[in-house]
């Protein structure tokens, strides 16, 4: 008998943009297929796996804590407050970049 190939089965998804700039976008593409959002599409298992490893960076805030300094550094708070109070001033200090998921992708 001849070997005869399953298909894997696909289930039916929406993909939802979670930023402005994921939706800036029109679509996401998954093995190299154009998925439209929030349209119940039929989906691979490793389609949505695809989609729900593509992040994408998000750049946050962090908060400038004198004791933290005081314990990463074992300096004493008068030092501590000095660099805190360089950090604040300078804009770029204190921010932090993290990588969030870039689609929620929900059964239909």
């Amino acid at each position: 008998m001849a070997a005869v190939k399953e298909k894997a089965k696909a289930k039916r998804y929406i993909v939802i943009p979670r930023s402005n700039e994921a939706l800036k976008e029109k679509f996401a593409v998954a093995n190299m297929k154009r998925i439209p959002f929030d349209v119940p599409v039929p989906l691979t298992d490793m389609e949505v796996r695809i989609l729900k490893e593509q992040k994408e960076p998000l750049q946050v805030d962090e908060d400038i804590n004198v004791h933290r300094i005081m314990d990463e550094m074992r300096i004493t708070q008068e030092q501590a407050n000095k660099i805190a109070q360089a950090r604040s001033a300078n804009r770029d200090m204190g921010k932090k970049i993290k990588f969030v998921q870039k689609y929620s992708v929900v059964p239909a």
